[in-house]
């Protein structure tokens, strides 16, 4: 079988939400109730309560399985490109500010990835400098909250070393227009003490692959009072698949203000760490 296709990378994922951890720097919890209205806000699914579910042991589908068997087959791609776009905005949605990164991925020596900041603005202002040298700084504990407990471990939720974690059931959910043909799936994964992420994803019906997913975090990071993550999927002409876009919402308490934040990150021109000249850009469906 082919190798193709990283499924959600750790560090471009970390990198999308690190604007997270740095605005909002205690901890706060959000009920599971809070964490279902999110999830079926964002995405018009009001019928659907992730934590009324009863979930199946998760060797119990096959479709779910070729997800996990995809999953281990497509570790060593490597995203080339990521550009992400922060908007932080009113309650009606209006934007008061802008920032915006470009972040190249290469192969480095010794078979490591070299990465680096390409370009940054900030409001329309060249911040490229300052934002290399805050991204050459080791980074700092984020009290306490671990990248797992966020869903950083980078193959959420189908890593094959997790799935004692996790618990899912097949739901009826009406398709998006991204993802016709396709099973949607709730999930939970149970970690340490009472962290736990819970979300939906869709599966193409025949083969498996991740088409759509959305979760949060419980409990979430810092101050931030909601959030939702979903990631989008496409596919190449060889048959891999690959996220190509990741959209964070989310809105904390800072002292006396309310901060909203939505950000979308792409994802391009992945390439193979074991065969450094192979690259393939993504074919969106």
């Amino acid at each position: 079988m082919a190798e193709n296709g990283s499924m959600l990378n750790k560090d471009f994922y970390n990198l999308s939400l690190i604007w997270l951890l740095v605005l909002f720097s205690s901890q706060a919890l959000a009920t599971s109730e809070e964490i279902a209205s999110i999830a079926n806000s964002a995405n018009h699914y009001p019928d659907v309560n992730l934590h009324e579910q009863t979930p199946l042991p998760a060797h119990e589908d096959s479709l779910w399985m070729k997800a996990v068997d995809l999953c281990a087959r497509d570790r060593h791609w490597e995203p080339g490109l990521i550009r992400s776009f922060t908007r932080y905005v009113d309650k009606t949605e209006y934007p008061k500010s802008f920032e915006s990164f470009w972040r190249r991925h290469s192969p480095g020596e010794n078979g490591e990835v070299k990465k680096e900041i390409i370009k940054a603005l900030k409001n329309g202002k060249d911040i490229t400098e300052k934002k290399q040298k805050k991204y050459s700084k080791p980074a700092k504990p984020t009290d306490g909250i671990s990248e797992t407990a966020l869903g950083l471990d980078g193959t959420l939720p189908f890593d094959t070393e997790i799935q004692a974690q996790i618990s899912y059931r097949r739901i009826d959910l009406e398709n998006s227009p991204r993802c016709e043909n396709a099973v949607a799936f709730s999930f939970t994964r149970q970690m340490e003490h009472t962290a736990h992420l819970s979300g939906i994803v869709w599966l193409d019906a025949n083969t498996g692959r991740p088409l759509k997913l959305l979760y949060a975090p419980d409990p979430l990071p810092g101050r931030i009072k909601k959030m939702t993550i979903e990631m989008l999927f496409d596919s190449t002409p060889e048959g891999a698949w690959k996220p190509s876009e990741v959209n964070i919402t989310a809105m904390g308490k800072f002292l006396f203000f309310t901060k909203r934040l939505r950000n979308t990150t792409s994802i391009t021109d992945y390439w193979n760490r074991k065969n450094p000249a192979e690259q393939k850009s993504l074919t969106c469906r």
